[in-house]
């Protein structure tokens, strides 16, 4: 199964994850389909942050 889009969270992480030999290798990568999200909501909790999420997850996912 080919993933044909990816959310990618701004996190600390993220740096060495794009500077690996294998990112550029993805599918998404490759189809300019990487989108960062705001890590302050994605990594909260609440039905507002929840919210947000699902506000990205339509605008990047859902066409």
């Amino acid at each position: 199964m080919d993933i044909e889009k990816r959310v990618i969270l701004p996190t600390r992480h993220t740096i060495s994850r794009i500077k690996h030999p294998l990112w550029k290798q993805l599918n998404a990568v490759q189809a300019g389909k990487v989108y960062k999200v705001e890590n302050s909501y994605w990594g909260g909790s609440g039905y507002i942050a929840a919210n947000l999420v699902l506000d990205d997850l339509f605008k990047y996912l859902v066409k």
